[in-house]
């Protein structure tokens, strides 16, 4: 529904696209307009002295709904309703330990449909070193994910020694 107040000096003539005049209020009703389309409607008048201005209408965008979850837990973090073509804003990504957050795992800007969007992590690894202080010998284990057990190396005490672990 689009709807124009005429000025008081000026009087109805005709409205395209089935306007009608009420009290000095053009009011149409306009069918099967795509969201987002643009278009013409028409009024004529009698006794401007200027061309009047109506305005540009448009119909509204669609919505659509963007929601971001969690990749760790599959929790949803937040949900946000986003203009056709608009951006979607980033809520603050949780922090776990022992993972490193790497961003999200789609663009956030253009949005043209629903999404679900994830919070994308990575397991921290780290290098374990065993030093046999009396064999004198370093065992290094590369890429230990972030609370997984470690397979500690067989040691062979020394005569005279007894290995009591690690």
């Amino acid at each position: 529904v689009i709807t124009d107040k005429l000025d008081a000096h000026v009087s109805f003539i005709s409205a395209s696209d089935g306007g009608v005049n009420t009290n000095g209020t053009v009011t149409w009703t306009l069918k099967n307009v795509a969201a987002g389309a643009e278009g013409t409607v028409t009024l004529t008048v009698e006794g401007a002295t200027e061309p009047l201005y109506i305005g540009t209408i448009e119909a509204p965008k669609p919505q659509y709904t963007v929601r971001f979850v969690d990749e760790v837990t599959g929790d949803e973090i937040d949900a946000q309703t986003v203009s056709q073509g608009s951006a979607a804003v980033a809520p603050d990504a949780p922090v776990h330990e022992g993972y490193s957050f790497l961003g999200w795992e789609y663009g956030l800007g253009n949005i043209r449909e629903d999404m679900i969007i994830a919070a994308r992590y990575v397991k921290k690894a780290y290098t374990v070193v065993f030093i046999d202080g009396v064999n004198l010998t370093v065992t290094v284990m590369n890429d230990i994910p972030y609370g997984e057990p470690v397979a500690a190396p067989e040691v062979e005490a020394p005569e005279g020694y007894k290995f009591i672990g690690w």
